[in-house]
């Protein structure tokens, strides 16, 4: 659970789009997906990235979502 939520509440905050590898980093996080989505006043960064890079992140964290839940459930029935 504290592992969870450093993941995806406390890591985007230290991930800033200044440097390339913390910033495809933090475009790998819920959160940053969410912001650049509802941003309406987009304006380019050093890194920028799509809409639909966006939405592939949150495909992604579902299906490793669904992957652990169906994983944990089989060993645990074992």
């Amino acid at each position: 659970m504290i592992t969870s939520v450093v993941v995806v509440l406390v890591l985007p905050l230290f991930l800033t789009d200044g440097r390339h590898w913390p910033a495809v980093a933090g475009h790998t996080l819920p959160y940053r997906a969410w912001l650049r989505l509802v941003d309406v006043n987009y304006s380019p960064m050093a890194f920028p990235w799509t809409v639909g890079g966006a939405w592939t992140v949150y495909v992604v964290w579902a299906c490793a979502a669904c992957a652990v839940a169906v994983t944990s459930v089989h060993l645990r029935d074992q």
